[in-house]
């Protein structure tokens, strides 16, 4: 951290501004945006067309004036994802663009619009809008072509009658493979047509191609005999001019037991700057105890690049089936449901699912009865096969219910339990964990699951 910056309002949406050094942000959702200096001071305000904001990103590469893209919760019932890009004067809607109807597959209806951000980074002579389906995928679209060799600067200004200003273009050959390069500077101005102004720009000399691959080094840790676990590893280049890599350039060495698979499909391959391949080795130790190998990739540079590689064979522990169940399904199919046990003798104690923190609880808003209950299926009770269940901790919410507590049996491949083997009425006091101590034990056989929970008959609310 180098800094912090106090935001006069709420802010979900943020974006850089290059051209004023600010960051405009979006106040929680619809309301106005505001650009914001360093100092937290607001200098601008703007209201959009559109809510349900998400993400921003501010523009300065796709037009003669700058506007910013939204990432919104808008759009079809298949994706609530849709673009629209705004004038940054007015808040006008420009151009939208929903998700649904893209090439991106698939689209997941459940992940909403996150964030956005321009990178002119990602494809050499283009930029691309990036956004963000929260919890799902990143992903990419084409916004336009770039002349990403030269640079205005300043991008806007306000000249007075009778004077001048002077705008200076950087051209910068970085990661610009040799050739001659055309274009434009477009001068946008309210005094009439915009002025096009021709710019040649030639790059001279030799970029050579530079290696990289990522992980470097790969630590498959414990695997048990048998297990596959594969790791994928990417190669770009870099540089420039062309990275070869030949049809045997790819090989294990140090591989005597066959611990490690390599997986390096579509050689030979060439890759321009900025291009990727992707191979994969997979671990499948053969035997317990430590195992090494080496990953070789062999280029047109004349140069061996090594990852070193390393994981642990350990036994696959065989578990005994406990509760197998035949169903018939069909005239000639029998589902078959079963779980393992690995022998582990289990102790007295509670056995709970949580962190024991109670988070947040359901509310009717009216009178209402329905159950709650945990599921616990046979191999997880195996181990206390021979022991009770004699106790049953749980946090009531509600002052205004009867709560009985129950417990079930049944198979696990059921949803729902098929058996009512206990039930108690309790009065509980209400905002704690409440301990109950079941008036008759209830063995656990370790041959069917339990469900282990209370009743609750929630009586009429009256209005406020």
């Amino acid at each position: 951290m180098v800094g912090t910056i106090t935001s006069p309002v709420a802010t979900r949406a943020i974006a850089y501004d290059p051209d004023q050094d600010a960051f405009w942000v979006g106040n929680n959702w619809a309301a106005d945006l505001r650009l914001v200096n360093r100092s937290g001071v607001q200098i601008a305000a703007l209201t959009p067309a559109v809510g349900s904001i998400g993400g921003m990103s501010y523009d300065n590469v796709s037009g003669p004036t700058p506007t910013l893209w939204l990432n919104t919760q808008t759009g079809s019932a298949l994706s609530p994802n849709q673009w629209h890009q705004i004038d940054i004067t007015t808040g006008a809607i420009l151009q939208s663009y929903d998700m649904a109807a893209s090439s991106i597959a698939p689209i997941n209806d459940q992940a909403s619009a996150g964030g956005a951000f321009i990178s002119t980074d990602l494809v050499p002579g283009f930029a691309t809008l990036m956004g963000m389906m929260q919890n799902y995928k990143i992903y990419g679209l084409e916004l336009c072509p770039t002349a990403n060799w030269a640079e205005p600067n300043p991008r806007r200004g306000t000249i007075p009658a009778g004077e001048s200003a002077q705008i200076q273009v950087t051209f910068d050959g970085i990661n610009t493979p040799p050739g001659e390069y055309n274009g434009n500077l477009v001068i946008a101005n309210n005094a009439g047509a915009p002025v096009n102004v021709d710019l040649t720009f030639t790059v001279e000399g030799e970029w050579l191609p530079v290696f990289q691959i990522a992980p470097e080094t790969w630590n498959y840790n414990e695997v048990e005999l048998l297990n596959p676990s594969t790791k994928q590893f990417i190669i770009t280049n870099t540089g420039g001019g062309s990275l070869t890599i030949g049809a045997g350039g790819i090989y294990l060495s140090d591989n005597a037991e066959g611990n490690f698979i390599l997986d390096a499909p579509g050689l030979p391959v060439t890759l321009a700057h900025n291009e990727t391949y992707t191979l994969s080795v997979g671990f499948t130790p053969v035997t317990t105890g430590a195992k090494t190998a080496t990953l070789n990739i062999v280029d047109n540079l004349r140069v061996t690049n090594t990852v070193a590689l390393q994981g642990t064979g350990v036994e696959e522990p065989i578990g005994q089936v406990v509760g197998l169940t035949a169903t018939p399904v069909a005239n000639e199919d029998i589902q078959l449901n079963w779980s393992t046990v690995y022998g582990f003798d289990g102790e007295p104690g509670w056995v709970h699912y949580d962190d024991g923190s109670n988070v947040d609880g359901i509310g009717t808003g009216a009178a209402a009865t329905f159950n709650v209950a945990a599921k616990y299926v046979t191999d997880l009770l195996a181990p206390y096969t021979g022991m009770q269940l004699t106790k049953i901790n749980f946090f009531p919410l509600s002052a205004n219910t009867n709560y009985t507590m129950r417990v079930w049996t049944g198979s696990n491949g059921s949803l729902a339990p098929t058996t009512m083997v206990h039930e108690q009425a309790v009065t509980p006091v209400v905002g704690q964990w409440n301990e109950v101590t079941l008036t008759t034990p209830i063995p656990i056989t370790g041959t069917e699951a339990i469900w282990f929970g209370y009743y609750c008959d929630v009586l009429a609310v009256d209005p406020l």
